[in-house]
């Protein structure tokens, strides 16, 4: 599917079918530590595939605790709310704030 957002730029959007989305197979799932209390299963992808966010739950168990618990911090002060998580990649900041208690909405 092509969308024409502009005279300058094209979009390009792929659709897959529901058997491609869920053909993926985690290379591994771990426990996230406690983000304020709570923790989380994420399931990453092979560290060559992603170097970041699946390299450091593979290699830590964790991934950034400071900026975590900034975030939880901040969306705990509207307790029940929703979480926009846009870019969601594995989905770390949508795991945290559904373990916290609050309704999220994941686009990656």
């Amino acid at each position: 599917i092509s969308i024409d957002m502009s005279s300058k730029k094209t979009f390009q959007l792929h659709t897959i079918t529901e058997k491609e989305a869920f053909s993926a197979k985690p290379y591994r799932c771990v426990e996230s530590p406690p983000y304020l209390g709570k923790k989380f299963i994420i399931c990453v992808v092979s560290p060559d595939r992603d170097g970041y966010i699946s390299s450091h739950y593979f290699l830590y168990y964790r991934y950034d605790p400071e900026m975590m618990e900034d975030f939880v911090s901040a969306a705990n002060l509207y307790n029940g709310s929703y979480v926009l998580d846009i870019g969601s990649n594995l989905g770390t900041y949508s795991l945290i704030s559904a373990a916290h208690g609050h309704k999220v909405i994941a686009v990656d």
